[in-house]
């Protein structure tokens, strides 16, 4: 069995309306949220095998933190950023299958369509810094598709 985590970014700052959306950092709650995230992940009993991200500044910044938790480095994807969902699936279809478990970052509205392509009209939109958890049955990653992914839970910072 393989174990999925899509991530979305922590909550970007604005405070530069002249930078880049590429660039964009992660705003004062983002660098909250983050660590809190991916401890969250940990207290959960889940240790993702590897890291990859959107290259994007507020993507990379969150799988930062994560890296940090877990102690990973971080490979990016270019075609993460701006990625439709068939992006995000050949990034974990690439995926060594030595690894049991794979997080991705990433943006919206892409994570929210991935949410409900593996369970229909699950959720309306995946907040900043969102996880989508999800397993598939298959043995190898290249098999791995959202259609053969079972939703195991979405979680948020403003859970209770």
């Amino acid at each position: 069995m393989k174990t999925i985590f899509i991530g979305r970014h922590a909550k970007s700052s604005w405070a530069d309306l002249l930078m880049s959306d590429f660039e964009r950092p992660l705003n004062e709650r983002g660098k909250h949220d983050a660590p809190i995230m991916a401890l969250r992940l940990k207290e959960m009993g889940f240790s993702p095998q590897c890291i990859i991200s959107s290259p994007a500044n507020r993507a990379l910044s969150t799988a930062k933190y994560y890296a940090k938790t877990f102690d990973l480095p971080v490979h990016t994807k270019a075609n993460l950023y701006h990625g439709v969902p068939e992006n995000y699936i050949e990034a974990i279809q690439e995926a060594d299958d030595t690894f049991d478990s794979v997080i991705l970052f990433g943006h919206n509205p892409t994570l929210t369509m991935i949410a409900n392509e593996i369970q229909r009209n699950c959720i309306d939109n995946i907040p900043t810094s969102g996880v989508i958890i999800a397993t598939s049955d298959k043995n190898n990653w290249s098999d791995v598709e959202w259609k053969n992914c079972t939703l195991v839970k979405i979680i948020y910072p403003k859970e209770t």
